[in-house]
């Protein structure tokens, strides 16, 4: 697949580093290197696979959220009839990409949703 944009671009973001300098201050070999050590989140893995683009941390807060509204859930009318468990936000968006390939905005969407969630579970001082 060619990823030369994400590759460029990740270039810029991680190593401050701009590949028109390939072949003259930067070598092949260690071009090479650096992008075999790329972070799994880097857009040229997102291209690829864009589940990368949940970090361990974006994981972390959706299970984090999950466990909040399961809590809720049990407590409900739903939770006494066992019905509408609620899912985890990243496993909604591995299920949107399963069915559209061209869902890469959904899994975009869902991190931005746990991570707005997360926020607002933040207290606010009171004389705020």
């Amino acid at each position: 697949m060619d990823h030369g944009d994400a590759l460029r671009a990740d270039f810029a973001r991680y190593y401050g580093i701009d590949l028109d300098e390939l072949g003259a201050s930067l070598s092949v070999s260690r071009a090479a290197d650096l992008a075999a050590w790329l972070p799994s989140d880097a857009m040229t893995r997102v291209a690829d696979d864009p589940m990368a683009a949940w970090t361990l941390i974006d994981v972390l807060l959706s299970c984090i959220e999950h466990d909040l509204r399961a809590w809720v859930w049990a407590h409900s009318e739903d939770g006494r009839e066992r019905r509408n468990f609620p899912v985890a936000l990243h496993e909604r968006a591995r299920e949107a990409l399963e069915e559209d390939d061209g869902a890469d905005d959904a899994v975009k969407m869902e991190v931005d949703q746990v991570m707005d969630f997360a926020s607002s579970l933040v207290a606010k001082p009171e004389n705020q």
